[in-house]
């Protein structure tokens, strides 16, 4: 099973071992078990939300912190996000470990998304959504924790 952070070359479900990550500079591919030991280090629930949805679902940073709890249908399992390669609204179905991330987060934080216009990857410092270069700088320093910060960068071609 492939899972990723930023930008997906490969959907989960592949037959590949691992996935490209971009986030501006970065260009990391990931085994399972290192998404998962990056996962492990990550304590700020809201950040892990972020990169779930960029592993799940192939978004990019600039796409996961402007999920609005308007684009969720829960009784579909669906999404709707803005993609900023084809500048056109995709409808993506929620893989599983998503969609129950997503609804643990809106039960237990429904006020605080509702305050910042419905944004789930909602900033603490002002209205609306976190900004992509935070949580750029967040996911190189999580990497860092995870002691899986190597310089050495490998090209995942599909």
């Amino acid at each position: 099973m492939v899972l990723a952070l930023g930008v997906i070359m490969a959907p989960i479900g592949t037959k590949k071992n691992h996935a490209t990550v971009w986030s501006k500079n970065i260009n990391r591919n990931f085994l399972e078990e290192e998404l998962e030991k990056f996962f492990s280090v990550i304590e700020n629930k809201k950040h892990l939300l972020c990169f779930k949805l960029q592993a799940y679902l192939g978004l990019r940073i600039s796409e996961a912190v402007k999920v609005n709890l308007n684009d969720i249908d829960f009784n579909r399992w669906k999404i709707r996000v803005y993609s900023e390669k084809t500048k056109q609204m995709d409808f993506l179905h929620l893989h599983e470990l998503a969609f129950e991330s997503v609804q643990e987060w809106v039960r237990s934080h429904a006020e605080k998304i509702k305050e910042h216009n419905g944004f789930l990857i909602y900033s603490d410092y002002k209205d609306g959504h976190i900004d992509s270069d935070a949580m750029r700088n967040f996911f190189k320093m999580y990497l860092k924790k995870a002691g899986l910060d190597d310089p050495y960068v490998e090209i995942f071609t599909v």
